[in-house]
Parts: structure tokens; C-alpha cells; sequence
């Protein structure tokens, strides 16, 4: 196996870590799957990254590839724009696609043009929202227990709504979309209303689920009995999604 961190050449602000099964090689002919796993607010790719995952790809023959997205971008307590996608001084869905050309130029082996995408907590806000932008570059989606989540309504401004989007949001393409895996997870005890005003990561996931079905996704959502705000404790509900479509 193979762990590789290197900065984006077109951006060196933005990093990215890439997993390589051992069976990966310059002689391989499939197109091997990329999964990628973005992070929360605490940054780091140890959840990202982690044995479980490890395991998961060299078993299912597929690279994980962990973007990061530092903090202070925008400001020098900046920790979450990355999760609206559109920042001052950035565009992450941009970035994001930039790490996936360079990959694929280097790893001809990687399948770059479609990705499953995973993220939980600040991840999970990036990875919805870059699959509105996006919805042709998904192959499926996890998304876990977001603090926010934007709706496709064209009445509000996002990143409640997808009115003034970062980018034009493909309503075609979403159509298309609409036989993709689509995974929600979040604890049974992720309730907590964390500021005034503000829903629950579960009502949010309640929330957004009831969204996709009415818009005609098909949507699985998982809730984990017992399970707080922990990517750890999710984290099996999620590699079991990602093993029955890989």
C-alpha cells in the first residue's frame, strides 16, 4: 500500500492525501474507484484516513482520497467556509476538481471522472453542496450528520437556497442524478441544538432527507442508535454503504 500527501500544484495553500491499495500498479488496466473523504472542522485525516478505511480499500480495491481544506483561509478564525464551498479568496469546488485533474495525471489508474463522495460534520456540508454544483462528477453519496444544509430553492440565497450558488446549479444533470446511491447518517443522539435559532444535526438530516425524496432522490437515511457527534461511531453504517455499491 501507498500514503500520499502532497500540496495542490496549482494552489500549495490547499493539501490532499491519497490512499493506494498495494495491488494498485503502473500495469493496472481496470479503472480503480476513488472514494473521497472530506474532512469535519478538526481538520486532519485521521478520521479521514484511519485503519478502518485502510482496510476498507485495500478489500473493496478502491483509493481513498482525503482533500484538506486549512484553516484560516478567509479570515484567522476561518474554520467553515470550505463547507459553503465558495470562500473570499477561493472557490472549494474548484479546488476540489483541481486535486482530482492532478491525480489523475499522475494515477492514469484512478478513476477521476466520477467519485463516490463522503464527508460528516463540516464534510458533509461540503459534500452535498459540491454534489449541487457537480452532480455528474458523483458516482454516490454519504452524507453525514451536517450542522448546516442548503435546500434546492431557487427562492433563497445560498447556502441556505441555491439562489447566487458559487456556481450554476445543473437542475439537468440533478435529474440524471436521480439513480445515484444516496446515503444520510447521523447518531440517534446527535440532537443537540447547538445556537439559538439553529436545528440539530438530526432534524437537519431529517430535514434534508424529506428535501430529496420530494425532489426524487433516492435516499437512505441511517441513524445510529446510541451515536452522538462521532464520525467513529457512524463510521460502520458508512463503509457498509459504500461496500454494497463498490
Amino acid at each position: 500500500m501507498a500514503i500520499v500527501t502532497r500540496s495542490l500544484a496549482t494552489d500549495e495553500r490547499f493539501e490532499y492525501t491519497l490512499f493506494l491499495p498495494s495491488t494498485v500498479s503502473a500495469a493496472t488496466t481496470n479503472a480503480m474507484p476513488v472514494v473521497v473523504n472530506v474532512h469535519g472542522t478538526q481538520r486532519g485525516t485521521d478520521h479521514c484516513l484511519n485503519e478502518a478505511w485502510q482496510r476498507f480499500a485495500s478489500a473493496h480495491q478502491c483509493s481513498i482520497l482525503a482533500p484538506l481544506f486549512p484553516v484560516g483561509l478567509d479570515s484567522p478564525d476561518d474554520e467553515t467556509s470550505y463547507a459553503r464551498i465558495q470562500g473570499r479568496t477561493y472557490h472549494a469546488g474548484s479546488i476540489l476538481l483541481s486535486i482530482l485533474d492532478e491525480v489523475g495525471a499522475e494515477c492514469p489508474q484512478l478513476d477521476v471522472r466520477q467519485v463516490v463522495l463522503a464527508g460528516f460534520s463540516g464534510g458533509a456540508g461540503y459534500a452535498h453542496r459540491f454534489f449541487y454544483l457537480y452532480p455528474d462528477r458523483i458516482r454516490a453519496l454519504s452524507v453525514g450528520a451536517p450542522g448546516s444544509i442548503t435546500l434546492l430553492d431557487t427562492g433563497s440565497r445560498w447556502p441556505r437556497g441555491i439562489f447566487a450558488a458559487p456556481s450554476p446549479v445543473p437542475r439537468a444533470a440533478i435529474e440524471a442524478a436521480k439513480e445515484m446511491q444516496v446515503q444520510i447518517v447521523v447518531g440517534s443522539r446527535d440532537n443537540k441544538q447547538r445556537e439559538e435559532g439553529k436545528a440539530s444535526r438530526l432534524a437537519n438530516c431529517h430535514a434534508l432527507a424529506q428535501h430529496w425524496r420530494e425532489q426524487g432522490l433516492k435516499v437512505r437515511l441511517d441513524i445510529v442508535d446510541g451515536a452522538g457527534h462521532d464520525s467513529t461511531a457512524v463510521q460502520p453504517v458508512v463503509l457498509a454503504f459504500l461496500a454494497a455499491i463498490l
